[in-house]
């Protein structure tokens, strides 16, 4: 059986975020179809939703990509969820610091946004890079809905196999392992990374794939 990959990219990030994952998994002969979505945060211009209409979509997202994908509702059969959240402010060891601050880079990104991105991607353990293009308001508008969405309900909802990837050295996403209880169900697969930052996916690659492909060898 081969299947649809849709690769969605989180908070800061664009759709090369996921180029070099994606590169490894258009090379199996599961892959039928890759996309990586832009979620417009450094882009002019408008990219269509070409989601199959098909079961066979695995989706591949990281941190603020699943807020994105539980808005949207798509035809999915195997989610990977890389260091996201469905309440990203309340699942965190310090929910409180984690409100104030997102608080705080909405302000700033009104006037020094390129500093707010530098500091953000120091924290991911991400090279920055120059963006010809911010657009600041689409920036703005993901972090207010990072700080007060709350997608637990439907996420536990979601009748198809779910394998997520946490870190416990993520400095962006600080997981209290007690407060997703709530999300440990039959479809769904939790698993704790010890080492790497919020940007493993793009830091790490090879080893990000390797997940990936531990999974797609059993289906």
């Amino acid at each position: 059986m081969k299947f649809n990959f849709y690769f969605i990219h989180g908070w800061g990030f664009d759709k090369t975020f996921w180029n070099s994952v994606k590169k490894k998994i258009e090379s199996l002969d599961v892959c039928e179809n890759s996309e990586s979505l832009d979620l417009k945060f450094f882009s002019k211009t408008e990219q269509s939703k070409l989601f199959f209409k098909s079961d066979n979509n695995i989706f591949i997202v990281h941190s603020y990509g699943l807020n994105w994908f539980l808005k949207n509702d798509i035809p999915c059969r195997l989610l990977f969820n890389f260091f996201g959240a469905p309440d990203f402010v309340n699942y965190q060891k310090k929910p409180n610091l984690t409100y104030k601050k997102i608080a705080y880079m909405h302000k700033q990104l009104l006037e020094n946004p390129v500093k707010v991105l530098k500091n953000f991607y120091e924290t991911c353990n991400v090279e920055y890079s120059f963006h010809k293009v911010i657009n600041i308001e689409t920036l703005r508008n993901a972090l207010i809905e990072l700080q007060r969405e709350n997608f637990s309900l439907k996420f536990n909802k979601l009748n198809f196999p779910i394998h997520t990837f946490y870190s416990t050295n993520d400095k962006v996403l600080n997981i209290n392992k007690e407060s997703i209880d709530f999300l440990d169900n039959d479809n769904h697969d939790i698993s704790f990374l010890n080492e790497y930052d919020h940007g493993f996916p793009k830091t790490n690659p090879e080893i990000c794939f390797k997940l990936i492909y531990k999974v797609l060898e059993k289906i």
